[in-house]
């Protein structure tokens, strides 16, 4: 009796579990478990998030369409102008060695926080423009501003402004294994600048498209290009690959295994040399503006207008064993652990 009682009761729970799944094809992905999303009603400034950055204490920056958030995991802190931010529109973050964050706004030029001071840089100040787009920082704690119009760097103390070409958008900035600075164009392609040569790449040099708009570096110093329409590059310093062709590749970050994740203007995909697998809006994600990998290897996923994703891949990875009887004998069957309770390191139904 008691045999056919956990009988039954398995089965009505494998039955629950199996019905409260979504019934989604094999081309998309496998479930939502590992995604949380954040919008303006958990805290978030603005659901349009532009940028991302992650601090020396694996807290979290977004700048936004509506100022500065911050997430410890727990609470969400806003900045706007009204606390020393130079523009709420926020279109570069990025975060130094001396842990300080640095933003780059739309029109009101760029701005720092110490976590108690602002200080904020214009035109006035000596450098490009007030229209900063992202940001890097080299091995040497120099800051590189891409600029409409020009790059700027700042030692803390000077700044330098080198001009490219009146009126040319710099899209996106990075610094690779070797403190070679990396920055994206509209229209121009890729440049390079070693601290004394300055190295320009198109498509006639293998480039797949010359609007770029996202720049990353993986582990193996390799460079990964996004690019407007043409989809994304690999350039090794000297052989280039072409994946994704006809994509708008928006934004590319590299996990602490070396899987590339990269942002289009209809969801996620992840790459980790051989396979690719694919996240959309099944998963709360639309066209995307920002990925970063904080210190967790938690990825966190900023949209055009719906607010922020993260996703935990360790929801997906753990899973249990469980026996049961059925009438012909016994069967195993392996589920992940978000079907479960737990306790401690108990699992429990």
């Amino acid at each position: 009796m008691k045999t056919k009682l956990l009988y039954v009761i398995i089965s009505i729970l494998m039955l629950f579990l199996f019905s409260c799944s979504k019934d989604k094809s094999p081309t998309e992905s496998e479930s939502d478990v590992g995604w949380t999303i954040y919008t303006e009603d958990d805290g978030l400034a603005n659901n349009a998030v532009n940028a991302i950055a992650v601090d020396a204490d694996n807290v979290k920056w977004f700048g936004t369409g509506g100022g500065v958030s911050s997430f410890d995991g727990n609470t969400w802190t806003t900045y706007t102008e009204d606390d020393g931010l130079a523009l709420n529109f926020v279109l570069g973050v990025a975060v130094d060695a001396d842990n300080n964050k640095w933003f780059g706004t739309f029109g009101g030029g760029i701005s720092s926080f110490d976590g108690t001071t602002w200080t904020t840089y214009t035109m006035e100040n000596e450098f490009g423009a007030n229209m900063g787009t992202s940001i890097a920082v080299d091995a040497d704690n120099v800051k590189w501003f891409g600029m409409y119009g020009g790059i700027s760097s700042f030692d803390g103390s000077t700044w330098k402004t080198y001009s490219i070409k009146d009126d040319l958008p710099i899209m996106a900035v990075t610094v690779d294994g070797d403190n070679v600075k990396w920055f994206g164009t509209l229209g121009e392609g890729l440049l390079s600048f070693d601290g004394t040569t300055w190295k320009a790449y198109t498509t006639n040099d293998g480039l797949t498209n010359n609007d770029v708009i996202a720049i990353a570096v993986d582990s193996d110093n390799m460079k990964w290009i996004g690019t407007l329409g043409g989809g994304i590059s690999s350039f090794d310093g000297s052989t280039w690959t072409t994946y994704l062709t006809n994509n708008d590749v928006s934004a590319i970050a590299v996990d602490g295994d070396n899987i590339k994740w990269i942002g289009t203007n209809s969801g996620v995909s992840s790459f980790d040399g051989t396979t690719w697998r694919t996240y959309n809006t099944n998963d709360g994600l639309n066209y995307i503006s920002a990925i970063v990998v904080d210190g967790d290897n938690l990825k966190w996923i900023g949209t055009r207008e719906d607010g922020v994703s993260s996703f935990d891949e360790r929801q997906l990875q753990e899973e249990i064993l469980i026996y049961f009887r059925i009438p012909a004998g016994y069967r195993l069957i392996s589920l992940p652990t978000h079907a479960f309770g737990r306790r401690g390191g108990l699992y429990f139904i």
